[in-house]
């Protein structure tokens, strides 16, 4: 199976790109009124809203895992729900791909897009609100979109942290 093959290379990849946007000093400071369950959800309904824009795509080829990576990001306990979506495509795709998702954000108010080369030399877009990100790419020969994504940076609850123990 093709998902299974790109599985490694894809949450390595997840984790280097996230890693580093945990990291920028223009980050927000932590949300502390966002739950880990909020924030698990407003990250994974704009990943859905993503791969939602690839023309003709059907719902059997999204693949949208529910369990994330919760990552810290900060000395004073800042935390980052991660995911990752990934889009069977029927027919490869180009970069162009990318425009479509950025020119439907920058119609979004409170969101911004904005196409770069990632540290391996891939075109990516990078769209961000607040401190949420999602980092969208064309892989496999155009055949796979893949979705990496970050949510706002939180705080978790007494409750919610002997959840994690």
């Amino acid at each position: 199976m093709r998902l299974n093959s790109l599985l490694v290379p894809i949450v390595l990849t997840t984790a280097a790109l996230v890693l580093t946007s945990c990291t920028t000093p223009e980050e927000p400071m932590v949300n502390e009124e966002m739950t880990l369950a909020e924030a698990k959800r407003s990250t994974m309904e704009v990943e859905r809203q993503i791969a939602d824009l690839v023309p003709g795509v059907v719902p059997e080829r999204i693949h949208q895992p529910e369990q994330g990576v919760l990552l810290t990001c900060s000395d004073d306990g800042g935390k980052r729900w991660t995911g990752q979506v990934t889009v069977d495509l029927a027919e490869p795709q180009t970069t162009t791909l990318l425009d479509l998702v950025r020119d439907h954000f920058a119609e979004v108010e409170g969101f911004e897009a904005l196409r770069e080369e990632s540290p391996s030399g891939r075109e990516v877009l990078n769209v961000r609100r607040g401190g949420s990100l999602w980092i969208v790419s064309i892989q496999q020969e155009g055949l796979l979109l893949a979705i990496s994504s970050g949510s706002d940076r939180i705080r978790l609850t007494a409750d919610e942290a002997q959840l994690r123990n």
